[in-house]
């Protein structure tokens, strides 16, 4: 899923992390900002690995400007974005902040946050960002990768193939890299009674967030507009269902948590998870394995790229210490090398090789897939297609829909919702 860790209930261990790693912990004020010698940040952050993180980023900052005090301010995940746009009413604001970057558009709207643009022209680090994690407004209209540029996503959440070694071993399988050897892995394994896929394959995003990569692998995009090819992928992701290949029960599956339980007691094979499951995959399996990317077709493979973006507020005292404090952390290709600790890809291209990250288990083929990730929906219209999307792809998982009404429903309602039609 759009991964978002944490909980409340850890708000108490992420302070005390805090304190004593030297950090410090803001509590919630009514003038937020900065002046020369304070920077404030807020976020939503509350596990203590990602408070662990915080704090790491803070000593890289001051490494550099040591005068500089580092307030984190937590903001709880619901509240945010209302947050950031009362401060904006009020004409104050932090400096810096880490957010649901799908909420982009109402920020820059109500002008609560600013443009990164003049700061990226001149660094030449900027080019290492891909198109699909850096989001702007062109001539008034969300773009990505162009024009005036107000949020960086730093990381990505994705999905990819886990794998059971030890399954595929015993049937002399090699981890797939095609839909092709994908589905003759598949049929290999029921042929020997072994458990075949598992993922989420529940209504709504869902559907959408683990269903997306079959149609993109065949040259499909949440236009929909190819509808011979839309019936032929979900003829075939239906038919895997009726050879048990997957589970029938996939489709009441909503949260990558079910699935990655299930998939830990080691009677399946494959599972769609994302790379936020690898440190608890780690603890819990108790056999090999392995992760590849999601199996490719025609149009190669492709996976949406969730995550946190940051963004420089707009009532910032002191806008080139707030660009000073991203380019040291979360931009930073030290920075960056802070996320796999906490099971975050990075997203920066030029740290696929480093050995921080590949030596992280499992985590190199999530990076792999980072440049030809697809942006997130961000639009009320778009955001209104995926629904539409998910609850059609589980619907013919799930046996209510014929794919042949169900590729007519996603040709005819989606451009309606898209406007293109």
């Amino acid at each position: 899923m759009i991964r978002r860790r944490g909980a409340p209930a850890l708000l108490a261990v992420a302070v005390m992390l805090f304190a004593a790693s030297g950090a410090a912990v803001a509590k919630p004020s009514r003038e937020a900002g900065a002046s020369a010698d304070k920077l404030v940040v807020w976020h939503y952050f509350t596990t203590p690995g990602q408070v662990n993180a915080l704090a790491k980023m803070a000593k890289l900052f001051n490494a550099q400007n040591p005068g500089v005090k580092v307030e984190f301010e937590f903001k709880p995940f619901a509240q945010m974005t209302q947050a950031v746009l009362a401060s904006a009413v009020a004409k104050r604001g932090p400096d810096v902040i880490v957010y649901q970057w799908g909420d982009m558009l109402k920020l820059v709207d109500s002008k609560a946050i600013r443009s990164m643009t003049p700061y990226l022209r001149k660094w030449p680090e900027s080019k290492f960002f891909p198109a699909s994690v850096v989001h702007g407004v062109r001539r008034g209209e969300y773009s990505q990768g162009k024009g005036a540029i107000y949020t960086i996503q730093p990381y990505v959440n994705l999905i990819a193939m886990y794998y059971n070694k030890d399954i595929l071993d015993k049937l002399a399988i090699k981890p797939p890299t095609t839909i092709d050897q994908f589905e003759a892995a598949l049929a290999k394994l029921e042929a020997n009674g072994k458990g075949g896929l598992l993922t989420d394959a529940g209504p709504g995003v869902s559907g959408w967030w683990n269903g997306m990569p079959w149609f993109f692998a065949n040259g499909v995009d949440i236009r929909m507009r190819d509808r011979a090819t839309i019936e032929r992928v979900l003829t075939r992701l239906r038919s895997w269902i009726v050879k048990g290949y997957i589970p029938q029960d996939v489709t009441s599956v909503s949260t990558g948590v079910d699935t990655r339980s299930r998939w830990a007691a080691g009677d399946f094979a494959f599972m769609v998870n994302g790379n936020w499951e690898l440190s608890t995959v780690t603890k819990d399996a108790k056999f090999n394995w392995g992760v590849v990317r999601m199996p490719s077709g025609p149009a190669g493979s492709s996976v949406y790229l969730g995550g946190e973006g940051v963004a420089i507020g707009a009532f910032t005292k002191n806008p080139n210490l707030a660009w000073k404090f991203l380019q040291a952390t979360w931009l930073g290709k030290k920075g960056q090398l802070v996320l796999p600790t906490i099971g975050s890809v990075p997203a920066r291209t030029d740290l696929a090789g480093n050995p921080a990250i590949t030596k992280a288990r499992g985590l190199t083929p999530f990076l792999k897939s980072v440049p030809s990730g697809k942006r997130l929906p961000i639009t009320q219209a778009e955001n209104a297609a995926q629904n539409l999307f998910g609850d059609t792809y589980s619907g013919v998982l799930a046996g209510q829909l014929s794919p042949a009404s169900a590729a007519d429903r996603l040709v005819k309602e989606t451009p309606k919702l898209l406007g293109t039609g």
